[in-house]
């Protein structure tokens, strides 16, 4: 090191006066070499390209864990949960898989769709329910029969609203007809409503949808478009009420 003022060579780091004119020295700190600042830079990328693997690998383990759910299964004519749990008591379904589609996956089809949501729309009442696929038609024959428990009429007619709107509410449901009939322990039926899928077509899918809950609103829709013999189940469309209550 080197004076700054006179040029005199400095002995040493500890020196702080220069010995040849007195003028204080100052001492320059060095800081890293090119190659520690190259070291540092290198030992920083290793950190980050870590970090960013167990991060993604984090995330698509938590992203495979969101999307696993319950499936329904079709055995032996009844439809059940993964755990082989049936929906319900009295709730079988004679519902043989379609042919495959590629949007429904294996443990998915149509059949045990639109019996889950069939199920919903009847809870709260006891009832059977059957749903059919007809290969050669390439659609659904739907039947329920409720047990009669001593509720209001609008009780039961409410059941049949969201049944239908269940059954025609998605008009990507192939059905040919869907029927619905509340009966006694007996089996004495005391009222029955059908409407086949022609028929049906005449109300838009969102009236369908907001026919629920709204038996008597659609009672006086099939009896204004009552057809009393239909040339086919398609063109099905009844009420009838064979006891008062």
């Amino acid at each position: 090191m080197y004076c700054k003022k006179c040029g005199a060579r400095v002995p040493d780091e500890h020196t702080r006066f220069c010995p040849s004119c007195g003028d204080p020295v100052v001492h320059e700190k060095l800081g890293p070499s090119r190659t520690e600042k190259g070291l540092w830079i290198v030992i920083g990328i290793i950190i980050l390209v870590i970090a960013f693997v167990l991060l993604r690998n984090k995330s698509h383990s938590n992203t495979a864990k969101s999307i696993s759910s319950p499936q329904f299964t079709v055995d032996s004519g009844k439809v059940s949960d993964a755990k082989g749990n049936s929906p319900g008591s009295h709730r079988e379904a004679s519902a043989p898989p379609p042919p495959p589609a590629s949007s429904v996956t294996p443990g998915q089809t149509p059949s045990s769709l639109l019996y889950a949501s069939l199920v919903n729309a009847l809870k709260g009442s006891r009832y059977s329910l059957e749903v059919k696929y007809v290969n050669q038609q390439k659609a659904f024959r739907v039947h329920a029969s409720i047990l009669y428990d001593n509720q209001s009429r609008e009780a039961y007619l409410n059941a049949f609203s969201r049944f239908f709107a269940m059954c025609y509410g998605d008009q990507n449901r192939p059905l040919i007809v869907a029927t619905i009939s509340l009966k006694q322990d007996d089996g004495t039926p005391l009222m029955s409503m059908g409407i086949g899928r022609k028929a049906a077509d005449a109300v838009p899918a969102i009236t369908w949808r907001q026919f629920s809950d709204m038996g008597t609103s659609l009672v006086n829709w099939v009896k204004n478009h009552e057809i009393k013999n239909p040339p086919s189940p398609e063109m099905a469309c009844y009420f009838k009420q064979n006891a008062e209550f």
